[in-house]
């Protein structure tokens, strides 16, 4: 007798925690593609109006990118001395040009 009174009372202490549960909506609203770049532009202002100096630290904007479809963050553009390759004697090393565009042109035509 004590089990099947169990297995109902447990029915319908579930039945009552999941029909009065509201679903969870913490920090999701449906806003449309405009509200959302107005809203981006509007605290783009407001945060050039502030003066911080979080500049180099991830609460800075401008490091970040906004548009649909692409990463948040922006990458690092790197500077040309870095990708140019360095010899052994520390000078740089720059590629001979084989043909030079003039003749590079010619050549496409009379194939």
């Amino acid at each position: 007798m004590k089990q099947p009174l169990l297995i109902i009372f447990l029915g319908v202490l579930g039945v009552l925690v999941f029909g009065l549960a509201q679903p969870a909506t913490a920090q999701t609203s449906f806003t449309t593609q405009s509200q959302q770049k107005r809203e981006v532009r509007n605290s783009l202002k407001e945060a050039k109006k502030v003066e911080s100096a979080y500049s180099e630290s991830h609460l800075d904007v401008s490091a970040y990118n906004f548009r649909k479809g692409e990463s948040g963050r922006k990458l690092k553009k790197k500077k040309k001395r870095d990708q140019m390759p360095i010899s052994e004697d520390g000078s740089a090393v720059i590629k001979p040009k084989v043909f030079s565009k003039k003749n590079a042109l010619a050549r496409v035509k009379k194939s």
